[in-house]
């Protein structure tokens, strides 16, 4: 097992300094610009899943509305009827 040392200023100015001037991928796009792109994405991604649950979830109360109608109509007309209208 290696030794373990720790991290000096200087080693993370230095690594710093690699890391703002290489390219990521083939895009040709900065470690910043991937940042940005990935919280972007995130952000889509959140979004995306709020709108699909909400989605989801009307169509579950269509389903359930369109197998219930009877009990509901059934209920309305009870209802009616015991209020003497």
């Amino acid at each position: 097992m290696p030794d373990e040392r720790t991290l000096t200023a200087a080693d993370i100015e230095a690594l710093k300094d690699a890391m703002g001037s290489h390219t990521v991928c083939n895009l040709g796009l900065t470690a910043d610009e991937v940042s940005m792109l990935k919280r972007f994405l995130m952000a889509f991604d959140t979004a995306a899943g709020i709108v699909g649950k909400a989605i989801l979830t009307m169509i579950v109360l269509a389903l359930i509305g369109m197998f219930t109608k009877g009990f509901w109509l059934s209920l309305a007309t009870g209802i009616k009827q015991g209020s003497g209208k």
